[in-house]
C-alpha cells in the first residue's frame, strides 16, 4: 500500500479527526534517523509517538502508535497526512487507469457502461496479477466505490448489484488471496453501506441479493462477525414478507456454522425477529 492511499487504512470519522490535528498543528515531526523511518508526537490528551516506515517509492511497510486506541488511530491518521504533504514530490505514483473526470457525465447506457466499468476493472486486475502491483487496485477500488455511489444515488440498483458482484466475486478474490490489504482497510465493513441502500430502496430481488451475500459469506470466512451482523441486520427487512423468511433463516444458519460469539449476532437476530413478527427473546436463540 502506497502512502498516497493510507487514507482507506482509516475510517471516516477518524480521518477527520487526523485532518483536525493536521490543521491545527498539533503533529510534530521528530528528527529523522533512518532513511526509510519516519517519526512524529502527536499532541492529544497527552503526547502520543507514531512511527511510520516505507519503502524507498513511498509503500508502506509499517505504522504504529503507542496510544491504546484502535490500530489505525487518529494520531496515525493525522502523521500520514503530514507525511504525505511533506513528501507528496518524493513518493509519487502514476496513474495506470486514467480515468476521464466526466466519465458519468454523458450516460445514454447505463447498462453498456457498467460493462465497460467492469472492462476498466478487469485491466488493473490482470495489470496486478501479471506485475504483482497493488498500487493499481487501490486505483480500481477507489474508482468501483465512486461508480456504487453514483450508481445509487441515481437508483440504478440493478446497474449496481452487477458490478457489486463481479467485485465481490472476482475482484476481491484475488486481491485477499494476494495480501491483507482489504482486512486493513476494512473493506468488507465499506460494503455495508451498498446492501443497506440496496435493501431500502426495493429495486433489486430480494432473493438474488440473500443469495450474492450466501455466497459472499461462502467464499470469505475472513468477513469479520460484527461485519457480518450488520449485513443481516440490513437483508432481515426482507423478513417482512413471509416468502423470504426461509431463505433468510438458511443464510442465519450457514453463519451459525461459525466459531463465534453468539452475542456478536444478537442484533441481527433481534431484527430477524421483530421483521417476522414473533416472539425472538435472546436467551432462546439457537447457536449451536
Amino acid at each position: 500500500m502506497h502512502i498516497k492511499v493510507a487514507h482507506h487504512l482509516f475510517s471516516d470519522t477518524t480521518f477527520r479527526r487526523g485532518h483536525d490535528y493536521f490543521n491545527w498543528g498539533l503533529v510534530l515531526t521528530k528528527l529523522q534517523k533512518d532513511a526509510h523511518v519516519y517519526e512524529f508526537v502527536v499532541v492529544g490528551t497527552k503526547h502520543y509517538h507514531t512511527n511510520i516506515t516505507v519503502d524507498d517509492v513511498g509503500h508502506l511497510l509499517s505504522a504504529h502508535c503507542d496510544c491504546q486506541g484502535k490500530r489505525y488511530c487518529k494520531h496515525l491518521a493525522a502523521s500520514f497526512i503530514v507525511l504525505s504533504h511533506h513528501k507528496k514530490d518524493d513518493y509519487q505514483i502514476q496513474p495506470y487507469l486514467n480515468i476521464p473526470d466526466d466519465f458519468n457525465e454523458y450516460v445514454m447506457d447505463v447498462d453498456q457502461q457498467v460493462k465497460e466499468v467492469i472492462g476498466i476493472m478487469k485491466l488493473a486486475l490482470n495489470h496486478a496479477q501479471k506485475h504483482d502491483d497493488t498500487d493499481v487496485l487501490f486505483e480500481a477500488y477507489e474508482f468501483y466505490m465512486d461508480q456504487m455511489d453514483w450508481y445509487l444515488n441515481n437508483h440504478h440498483d440493478q446497474t449496481a448489484l452487477t458490478l457489486f458482484s463481479w467485485m465481490m466475486d472476482e475482484f476481491i478474490s484475488y486481491w485477499t488471496s494476494a495480501n491483507n490489504d482489504c482486512i486493513d482497510m476494512d473493506f468488507f465493513a465499506k460494503q455495508t453501506l451498498w446492501i443497506d441502500v440496496l435493501v431500502h430502496h426495493k429495486i433489486v430481488s430480494p432473493e438474488v441479493l440473500i443469495e450474492e451475500v450466501r455466497l459472499w459469506l461462502a467464499l470469505y470466512p475472513e468477513i469479520p462477525m460484527p461485519v457480518i451482523n450488520d449485513w443481516l441486520t440490513h437483508l432481515s427487512q426482507y423478513a417482512k414478507e413471509e416468502v423470504y423468511r426461509v431463505p433468510l433463516q438458511a443464510l442465519f444458519n450457514l453463519v451459525k456454522e461459525r466459531d463465534f460469539d453468539e452475542h456478536q449476532l444478537v442484533e441481527a437476530y433481534y431484527f430477524l425477529a421483530k421483521h417476522s413478527n414473533v416472539f425472538f427473546p435472546y436467551d432462546v436463540i439457537d447457536v449451536n
